[in-house]
């Protein structure tokens, strides 16, 4: 019997909501630099322009405080509503700010504290780096790629929004639930002084864990991840859709 009610219960959530997508995009630039990132993470600016103007003819775009809401506490959605967000803190959103603003599309922008000190890259970036530019200058790539903190707390649009990304970039199926969270409060401390903060948490590679999952529903911080399935209603995990290096 509790299956057939779990399906009911499926049923009836789709048909009285429709989901959320949330979108996440990493690199956008005029032209590749195979030096700040691989081509998969990576999208034309125009086509990244393209792909948003096609998005916003068939979703309305809000704010993830303003979806986490809607998500909570909405009777019936029948309207299409979608998310963007963006990942690491990358130098590159400058660019896109002014003109996503001007199209009144909200940013929440997860951020990895540690590499706010632009002198170190992600451990996966340096093996790439080995293999392609093996004398190529670190510090110099990792000041091109990053906003620094400076630049990351100067940033207080009401377009922007401010979540955690850890402080590395751990994959949580990789390190102890004790790592996890270690890792976890040296972000929060960092970032949660910033004007647009919110509590939000973007898992690093998408990969979630249920026990930090629970850790951070206990501090009242939503995750996310990158794990199939649509959003229709509030959950400690919600899902994301990566958009890089398409064309929609």
């Amino acid at each position: 019997m509790s299956r057939i009610l779990e399906k009911i219960h499926h049923v009836l959530i789709r048909l009285c909501f429709r989901p959320i997508r949330i979108f996440v995009f990493h690199h956008v630039s005029d032209m590749h630099d195979p030096l700040i990132c691989a081509i998969e993470d990576w999208t034309q600016m125009d086509q990244f322009k393209r792909n948003i103007l096609s998005l916003q003819k068939q979703y309305r775009f809000i704010s993830l405080t303003r979806a986490l809401k809607k998500l909570k506490y909405d009777w019936f959605r029948f309207g299409n509503y979608a998310v963007l967000t963006t990942d690491d803190g990358l130098s590159s959103v400058l660019e896109l700010l002014p003109w996503l603003e001007e199209r009144k599309i909200p940013l929440t922008m997860f951020v990895n504290s540690r590499y706010m000190e632009c002198d170190v890259l992600k451990t996966v970036h340096l093996e790439r780096l080995k293999e392609i530019a093996p004398d190529a200058d670190i510090k110099n790539i990792a000041e091109k790629m990053y906003l620094s903190k400076d630049q990351v707390f100067a940033l207080n649009s009401s377009f922007i929004e401010i979540g955690m990304h850890g402080h590395d970039h751990l994959n949580a199926q990789r390190i102890t639930e004790g790592k996890f969270e270690e890792d976890f409060e040296v972000g929060k401390k960092i970032l949660q002084s910033h004007p647009r903060y919110i509590k939000a948490y973007a898992y690093p590679w998408g990969k979630h864990t249920i026990e930090s999952t629970t850790y951070m529903d206990k501090l009242g911080i939503v995750a996310l991840a990158v794990k199939g399935g649509k959003n229709y209603v509030w959950k400690p995990c919600l899902n994301r859709e990566c958009i890089d290096n398409i064309s929609l």
